[in-house]
């Protein structure tokens, strides 16, 4: 999965105030939404401790969490941190939302491919919790699934959606070569490569962001979450499976669509890119997390992932107090703002830095996407959209 090695030391990174202030969705919080009605489903391969979220909420001051969470499938894995960080920041951003625990590897016990787990994951949580917000902090080397399987998931995905889903996965820490221990074992894959989930078209791909703020706690700018020497940072690049949606045309993005076509070695120009969108994720600048009983700081596109989902949970439920739909599917609506001169600006536009690939730009990269969210305008912008009432 997509979790960095974490940093064992003393109550450090941001607080949950840290990340709504700097997201700007205090003014959500000041009208009452904090969640109430919505669901986020953490898809998960690793335990998370009780006791570590009880002393968590404690310490920040947020409601308890039911022991155990709503899941699906066994508890009985061992704890390496994922899961607790993925529950501990969306349950501080969205105190009040539902939360539902995806133990995925419950559904190898079929025989079934990793493809086929998600794929059964996916279709089951869409029927029990319909609407919900999804995370998914997992992710492989795109090569490693054939079209069929990967089309098979973004449809199971779609479906989801119809019911207003939103999906959300970890674009990758690996830099731009998340296929690079593939590589060294079989040469003739590509060390290049994207991350299955976050490359399908229907997901919206989640990179990283390192978050500058003033001595005060107020946000001053973000640039690319990099650090070459070790290959890690905010993955980004084109698909070799999926060709170029519609919707993904924006200022930056590069050539025309291709919707139908077949993407392959090598990856043409009218392939589907990602990320989508981007959140903190560099470690030193990450968040407080509560992992087998020690306070750390903790990041990667993980923490990035569960922050977007908690934010969503916000938003919907601003946009259900004007008597609208959920958002569901994003990525058209993204775009769309992205292309558009909305009322509010809705995104913090990351130009400085890198990954090992691409370069952060003006506009749309493979590095940060569209940028980071503004929540507040976010929601604003959407509820401003013709058609979705």
């Amino acid at each position: 999965h997509e979790h960095l090695e974490t940093i064992p030391i003393p109550i450090v990174g941001l607080a949950p105030a840290g990340f709504v202030d700097s997201y700007d969705a205090r003014p959500l919080w000041n009208l009452g939404d904090f969640g109430q009605g919505e669901t986020i489903v953490f898809f998960e391969v690793d335990g998370y401790s009780a006791k570590d979220l009880a002393t968590y909420d404690a310490h920040f001051g947020l409601p308890a969490l039911p022991d155990p969470l709503t899941h699906i499938g066994g508890l009985r894995l061992p704890v390496e941190g994922e899961s607790d960080m993925d529950i501990e920041v969306a349950h501080a951003i969205a105190p009040d939302a539902r939360l539902v625990y995806v133990n995925l590897e419950s559904f190898a016990r079929s025989g079934a491919s990793a493809a086929g787990q998600f794929e059964q994951a996916f279709s089951t949580v869409a029927t029990r919790y319909p609407g919900a917000i999804w995370s998914v902090s997992l992710g492989q080397c795109e090569y490693l699934f054939s079209p069929t399987d990967l089309r098979a998931v973004d449809g199971a995905v779609k479906h989801a959606e119809q019911s207003g889903t939103t999906v959300f996965a970890a674009s990758g820490d690996s830099a731009g070569l998340e296929c690079l221990g593939i590589h060294d074992k079989v040469p003739e894959i590509p060390a290049v490569g994207i991350s299955f989930p976050g490359d399908l078209p229907h997901v919206t791909s989640v990179g990283g962001t390192a978050l500058d703020l003033s001595t005060s706690g107020r946000y001053l700018l973000e640039t690319s979450w990099t650090e070459p020497m070790l290959s890690l940072g905010s993955t980004g690049g084109q698909s070799s499976i999926f060709a170029r949606p519609a919707w993904q045309q924006a200022p930056g993005v590069v050539g025309p669509y291709s919707d139908g076509a077949i993407c392959g070695l090598p990856t043409g120009a009218t392939c589907r890119e990602v990320p989508d969108v981007s959140a903190d994720a560099d470690p030193s600048t990450g968040a407080a997390v509560r992992v087998n009983g020690k306070w750390l700081a903790d990041g990667g596109t993980s923490l990035a992932t569960p922050l977007w989902a908690a934010f969503m949970a916000l938003v919907d439920q601003y946009l259900g107090s004007r008597g609208q739909p959920p958002a569901g599917f994003l990525n058209p609506l993204l775009y769309r703002l992205a292309r558009a001169t909305p009322a509010f600006p809705t995104f913090h536009d990351v130009t400085l830095g890198a990954n090992d690939v691409y370069l952060a730009g003006v506009g749309y990269d493979m590095v940060t996407g569209l940028g980071t969210a503004r929540v507040w305008n976010l929601a604003r912008d959407l509820a401003a959209i013709p058609g979705r009432s």
